[in-house]
């Protein structure tokens, strides 16, 4: 990821983190962020890596036009992704959090459902 805070190396061995408390304040924010990555991007990343496949399989001009190709060189594409090196963090917290989060959703959505439909059933029978 570079310097600054996506370099976990960085910030637990940089200058000025020989204290104690800096450190355990350091491991507590590289934990939120790996939780947050786990939690938000790579869900994220997953639905668009999907969408853009599916999209492209069924019309390539509508995410990559064919002119596109003149510019960017296929190797270009291909290679970046190969090109950062990062140090991924645990996925089971991750895929946890995530399932919990889905299931709280659908629970809500759920809910929201139940709610309409018996106020729909309401209505109807008040005309």
């Amino acid at each position: 990821m570079g310097t600054g805070i996506g370099d976990r190396d960085s910030l637990l061995e940089g200058e000025g983190t020989n204290d104690q408390e800096q450190q355990r304040q350091l491991r507590k924010l590289i934990s939120l962020r790996d939780w947050l990555m786990a939690v938000l991007a790579f869900p994220v990343g997953v639905m668009v890596v999907i969408m853009f496949w599916a999209l492209y399989l069924y019309d390539r001009e509508l995410v990559y036009p064919k002119i596109l190709d003149s510019f960017i060189p296929p190797w270009i594409n291909h290679g970046m992704v190969f090109y950062s090196k990062r140090n991924d963090p645990d996925v089971f917290p991750g895929f946890l959090s995530t399932g919990w989060l889905s299931g709280l959703q659908l629970e809500i959505a759920n809910q929201l459902q139940s709610d309409l439909i018996s106020q729909e059933v309401h209505i109807t029978e008040n005309s």
